[in-house]
C-alpha cells in the first residue's frame, strides 16, 4: 500500500485503510447471539458505524491531504465517550 500511495501521490491519489475491527452494524446485531456479541466484546471490542464515519470523512477531506500510504487501526478510531485527543503543543 505505502508503494501505491508513493507511486500515485504525484496525480493527487492518496491510498489509506481503515481497519476498525468489528464494527456493529444492525445486521451484524441482529445475527450474533448474545454470547457472540460477548466474545467480540472481550477479544476485539467493537466499534458502532458512528465513531467510524468521522475518520473516514476525514481522510476524504482536503485537512488530510497529506495523509497517504497508512492504515488507520481501531485503537486509533476516537470511540464515542472517549476524551478529545490534545495536541502535545495544547
Amino acid at each position: 500500500m505505502k508503494c501505491a500511495a508513493h507511486e500515485l501521490r504525484p496525480f493527487g491519489v492518496r491510498i489509506n485503510a481503515v481497519s476498525p475491527g468489528l464494527v456493529a452494524t444492525p445486521v451484524f446485531l441482529q445475527s450474533a447471539s448474545a454470547n457472540e456479541l460477548a466474545m467480540y466484546e472481550r477479544a476485539l471490542g467493537t466499534s458502532t458505524p458512528d465513531e467510524v464515519v468521522p475518520t473516514l470523512m476525514h481522510l476524504i477531506s482536503d485537512g488530510a491531504a497529506s495523509i497517504s500510504g497508512n492504515i488507520i487501526e481501531r485503537l486509533l478510531i476516537p470511540r464515542a465517550g472517549d476524551a478529545p485527543v490534545q495536541d502535545e503543543d495544547s
